[in-house]
């Protein structure tokens, strides 16, 4: 877990730096810590157990299926509000959260086709 947090730390320095410097390099950048990031949580999904469970972590970081329309629906709208919920919503309110966040919605953002995308060309 400590390799998870590291390196999801470094996935999401590196998105931050494609959001302030939007180019095909730090683009690439994101693409290749994803693919670093990913790898600590599939070696800790045997153990979804303890604190990983009661935490709620895999549902918030590895949920499928996506929810590609309602995905692109928060970017266009701007309403980050749909990625949350609150204590004593239905849950299907939590799944459709949880629909729409974690490695598998930047999976979604950051390739195509198995490919990176490209910032001039999506």
């Amino acid at each position: 877990y400590k390799d998870l947090k590291e390196k999801n730390t470094a996935l999401c320095a590196a998105v931050q730096n494609f959001y302030n410097t939007p180019s095909d390099a730090t683009f690439e950048a994101a693409c290749e810590a994803w693919l670093v990031a990913r790898m600590p949580w599939e070696q800790s999904e045997a153990f979804l157990f303890g604190p990983v469970d009661i935490l709620g972590l895999d549902p918030n970081m590895d949920s499928w299926p996506l929810d590609q329309v309602a995905i692109v629906n928060i970017l266009n709208s701007g309403n980050f509000d749909d990625l949350n919920w609150e204590d004593g919503d239905s849950e299907d309110e939590i799944s459709s959260s949880q629909e729409v966040r974690g490695f598998h919605t930047l999976e979604f953002l950051l390739f195509k086709d198995g490919n990176p995308r490209t910032v001039s060309a999506q």
